[in-house]
């Protein structure tokens, strides 16, 4: 697994993990937006949220 941090924002950039049947799986965040505040969930109003 490879995880990489941009180190002035500390925000994740990239995570590569390899599977099973050793396939990469690489995600990489490039529009990082900032959303609710942290410990608060508001889903945007065109979802339909349902609590478990």
């Amino acid at each position: 697994m490879q995880i990489v941090i941009d180190p002035e924002e500390r925000r994740l950039r990239e995570l590569t993990y390899y599977d099973a049947q050793r396939n990469e799986n690489r995600f990489i965040i490039g529009d990082y937006r900032r959303g609710a505040a942290p410990g608060r969930f508001e889903p945007p109003a065109e979802i339909e949220w349902e609590e478990p």
